[in-house]
């Protein structure tokens, strides 16, 4: 111990080296934000619990589709796998015009800031530079797009609560807030959307059937039927939470989630400062002849 002692410097000198380069190196890297929001699934309309009981009485159209069998879970998991979608995610950056601050954007001189890149994309002329994409195409393809924000957008359920959580990972603390409150609007609308457009499609189609048969008891199903898809689409209209009700709202986040600076830098000291020791105790017996000889 002693001799390991008499070469703390050395120790020291090795140890050192490695997690100095490392923490300068990451004071250099951009810092990373997350933006979240917490949310629960809408309870499904009454209308739907009145249309299950009446096709119960009508056996044979419990298959139709849009006549309100659908229950909270099955509306949640088309929910989630809606966010995740490829069409919803190119729709949403169609929408929103985000394709230019996404993709051609990188981190600015300031923390918690983008720029757009001019290699990728000329703000003079408002185009993509061509040779920055693969396969010569003047801006980036819907695909690789898609691929991009997948990286950076999440969705997560808890499964005893039921609560779900999308979150955005980026550099910029403000636009991924505005964002993941667009995705959500986008995705109530989208569900207010297709409820209204099946509930639509069962009202002609239920027409259609009163319209072919002469039995009274059929008809009066009919009428139930059609009266509970009037409901939807009345409710439909009036409620703006329609997939998911916010619980926790997005927020601009104020400290980074990455990178971990200070525990990066303390465990390659640490991890550096035992190799370093290591290296040294094997190498004992040629520095004490070095030393000797001198």
């Amino acid at each position: 111990m002693k001799a390991l002692w008499r070469e703390k410097v050395r120790i020291s000198l090795y140890g050192s080296v490695l997690p100095v380069c490392i923490f300068a190196y990451l004071l250099f890297q951009p810092n990373v934000y997350r933006s979240e929001a917490l949310l629960v699934a809408s309870t499904p309309q009454n209308s739907s619990i009145g249309n299950s009981a009446v096709l119960n009485q009508l056996g044979t159209l419990a298959g139709v589709r849009g006549l309100g069998q659908s229950d909270g879970s099955s509306d949640k998991i088309r929910a989630i796998a809606t966010l995740q979608s490829r069409q919803f995610v190119q729709s949403f950056v169609s929408k929103h015009d985000i394709a230019v601050p996404f993709m051609a954007a990188k981190p600015g001189p300031q923390q918690g800031t983008i720029v757009i890149d001019p290699a990728k994309y000329d703000l003079e002329n408002a185009k993509w530079v061509s040779n920055s994409w693969e396969e010569g195409e003047f801006g980036p393809t819907d695909w690789e797009i898609y691929g991009e924000f997948s990286e950076i957008f999440s969705v997560s359920e808890n499964i005893d609560t039921g609560l779900v959580t999308i979150a955005i990972e980026w550099y910029d603390p403000e636009l991924i807030k505005q964002w993941l409150s667009w995705m959500i609007d986008d995705l109530n609308e989208n569900a207010m959307s297709r409820e209204l457009e099946e509930a639509k499609k069962s009202i002609d189609f239920l027409e259609k059937e009163i319209g072919e048969t002469q039995l009274i008891e059929m008809r009066n199903v009919f009428y139930n039927l059609i009266e509970s898809q009037t409901q939807t689409l009345v409710l439909a209209q009036v409620r703006e939470e329609y997939a998911f009700q916010i619980i926790d709202p997005p927020v601009v986040a104020r400290e980074p989630i990455a990178p971990q600076r200070l525990a990066v830098f303390l465990i390659s000291l640490i991890l550096s400062f035992s190799a370093a020791t290591i290296f040294v105790f094997y190498r004992l017996p040629v520095l004490l002849v070095s030393r000797a000889s001198q």
